[in-house]
Formats: structure tokens, C-alpha cells, sequence
């Protein structure tokens, strides 16, 4: 679980919830309700790259090799479960 600390705080212990925010990711809360988090620029960079390599399609609009490969994967899921 994150270390939470309110808005007023972060601007009073900027240090501290910094150097908290370099190990772990840290919420920051307004009016007891989360409205921010802060996080070392690795985890963002991280968090960047990830959201870069997924695509949602609707099932019309899927591309042709892409329908290929979910295709094949179901095919050898339902071999596997047969064995």
C-alpha cells in the first residue's frame, strides 16, 4: 500500500514525501479523498511504455494478422485443455 499524505502536507514536507515517492509511488489527498500521485520518473517512464503497447479494437475493426494470432492462440488453448 502507498503512503498517503494530504496536499497541505506535501506542501509543508515537500523532503519527505519526495524521498518517500523515490522508493514507492505516493497518494496525495484532498479533503481525505485521493486526488494525485506522485512517483519517481523510472516508474512513470515504466507506466509510459506499457500503456503504449496496448491497443483495444472493436472485433470488426481487428486487424487481419491480429485476428490471425488470437485465432491460433484459442486453437492451442483448446488443445491444450483436451489433453
Amino acid at each position: 500500500m502507498s503512503q498517503q499524505y494530504s496536499t497541505t502536507e506535501l506542501s509543508r514536507n515537500w523532503s519527505e514525501i519526495s524521498a518517500a515517492a523515490q522508493r514507492r509511488p505516493v497518494t496525495l489527498t484532498r479533503h481525505r479523498k485521493a486526488q494525485f500521485v506522485l512517483l519517481n520518473v523510472e516508474d512513470y517512464q515504466a507506466l509510459l511504455e506499457r500503456a503504449g503497447t496496448r491497443r483495444a479494437h472493436l472485433t470488426r475493426e481487428t486487424p487481419d494478422d491480429l485476428a490471425r494470432e488470437i485465432e491460433a492462440a484459442i486453437a492451442d488453448y483448446a488443445d491444450d485443455s483436451e489433453r
